[in-house]
């Protein structure tokens, strides 16, 4: 990168540098601190950047079964032929799928409360 070429010229050219700093009044730690932030700021966008296509193929994924309808879900194949899922638990099962087949976790739970753990 351009910041990364920058700095290799001031690293070989002590005197270049500390001219540098003076004439724009910079301390050489806050000169130094910023190639830090620079590198910082590219992984950051680097993880937006992969954030978004995540969110894209989940983005795509919940459309397509928004689209074709609940009736379009099936049950995993692992499942037991002789049980049958309620539609909101297929939904959230599949969700779960949808996570972990793009390499993402997450913890599926609902609003309801017991009435024995409830708090009064």
């Amino acid at each position: 990168m351009f910041e990364d070429a920058a700095m290799d010229v001031f690293r070989h050219n002590k005197e270049a540098f500390r001219r540098f700093s003076k004439a724009n009044g910079l301390s050489e730690d806050l000169i130094w601190g910023s190639k830090d932030v620079l590198k910082e700021r590219e992984v950051i966008l680097g993880l937006m950047t992969k954030c978004e296509k995540i969110s894209r193929k989940m983005t795509e994924a919940v459309t397509r079964v928004t689209e074709r309808g609940l009736g379009s879900i099936k049950p995993p194949a692992l499942l037991n032929k002789r049980l049958q899922l309620k539609p909101y638990q297929q939904v959230g099962l599949n969700w779960l799928v949808l996570l972990h087949k793009n390499k993402l976790s997450g913890i599926l739970a609902d609003e309801m409360v017991s009435g024995s753990s409830r708090l009064q």
